[in-house]
């Protein structure tokens, strides 16, 4: 290569990119926070529950 080659910088990445990559991830925190609070019996969210709906939920496999 020559010099001039490597001095050329990487293209920027668009805002959009960063922008739907932190949205995703927030979106994917909100389903493993509820796998948590479920597995976790959290009694503040999970007491609003009738016990078959706890029962159900609690059967989840880890």
């Amino acid at each position: 290569m020559t010099p001039e080659a490597q001095a050329t910088p990487a293209p920027r990445r668009p805002w959009h990119l960063w922008l739907v990559g932190i949205l995703g991830g927030l979106w994917s925190l909100i389903g493993v926070m509820s796998f948590v609070v479920t597995q976790l019996d959290v009694e503040a969210i999970m007491g609003d529950y009738p016990p078959e709906q706890r029962a159900y939920f609690t059967s989840f496999p880890l």
